[in-house]
């Protein structure tokens, strides 16, 4: 009987020894699983997780020497910190990778993706000049790696677009760099929609401010047109381009269109109970244009 009680207390602890030993030391988790996860948080603007997934896997990537996959993690979590406003925390982090990775790496695609995220740092914090300088290197290498037909292209030409656009306020140079950016998308097969969605939505507000009507109208309603092929519909980008043709409407004195597009906007906010500053503007909008059809009631 004692034997037979040892021999279950021997089997036990042979059994138990390796979930012990698991919990002990847990299996490491998977970086590019991490790196994935990361991405797809930071691509529905969910900041805090993307960030945590994005220092999971650079740790990693770190440890094993995989320097390509850590630099593009970087490269993410840079961005990361730029779109919740960590500036310094971001630099730091593409200053660390540019001085002590690229050596190991060369001109790759991640780097490119360091310059690329670099300009829009650098953009965020109004220093256009080196801003664009980034962008140009970046472009250069995607350039040379995937010719000019590629989806990174055509994000390196918008970003330079946009740094003429918002920044430097030089709506001709911008314009010519959207109009590259949508060029490149409208000759690629594949999902691409939501990038060109962008190409057309910025080529209709710089048109606008060049008192391009016709054109703006034009451009707005090919990226509301994009926009549907989008499953699910973006409904955030979607309202913005009712609002945008809206405006436009409004700019050419057609103001009983205008209120059809800034009611259309306005529905589906409240639909979504957006009780944003931008419905505030839209039933401003709204009230100004039934105001110039002499609607006071309505107005």
């Amino acid at each position: 009987m004692k034997f037979f009680i040892f021999y279950i207390f021997i089997m036990a602890c042979l059994v138990m020894s390796p979930c012990m030993e698991a919990i002990a030391n847990p299996l490491p988790g998977d970086p590019a699983l991490d790196l994935k996860r990361a991405e797809s948080y930071f691509r529905v603007n969910e900041y805090e997780r993307a960030l945590h997934f994005f220092e999971k896997a650079a740790s990693a990537f770190k440890v094993q020497e995989s320097w390509k996959d850590y630099t593009r993690t970087i490269a993410g979590q840079a961005y990361t910190l730029a779109k919740v406003r960590k500036y310094n925390e971001a630099k730091i982090l593409l200053d660390e990778v540019l001085s002590g990775v690229t050596g190991k790496v060369g001109k790759s695609e991640e780097v490119a993706m360091v310059y690329y995220v670099y300009g829009v740092l650098l953009d965020y914090t109004n220093k256009p000049e080196e801003s664009l300088s980034m962008h140009h290197k970046a472009l250069d290498i995607r350039k040379s790696w995937f010719g000019e037909i590629h989806v990174l292209v055509s994000e390196s030409y918008n970003g330079i677009g946009e740094v003429y656009r918002y920044t430097l306020r030089d709506y001709i140079e911008a314009e010519k760099y959207f109009k590259l950016s949508a060029q490149v998308l409208e000759h690629m097969p594949g999902e691409t929609e939501k990038d060109l969605y962008r190409a057309y939505f910025n080529l209709a507000t710089t048109n606008r401010l060049m008192n391009d009507f016709e054109r703006a109208l034009g451009y707005a309603f090919k990226a509301a047109k994009v926009l549907q092929l989008i499953t699910p519909l973006d409904m955030n980008s979607f309202i913005k381009c009712q609002v945008i043709i809206a405006n436009i409407y409004y700019d050419v004195e057609a103001y009983e269109t205008a209120i059809r597009y800034y009611r259309k906007a306005l529905s589906l906010r409240l639909e979504r109970k957006d009780v944003s500053s931008e419905t505030a503007r839209d039933y401003t909008n709204l009230s100004q244009a039934y105001n110039r059809t002499s609607n006071f009631l309505n107005a």
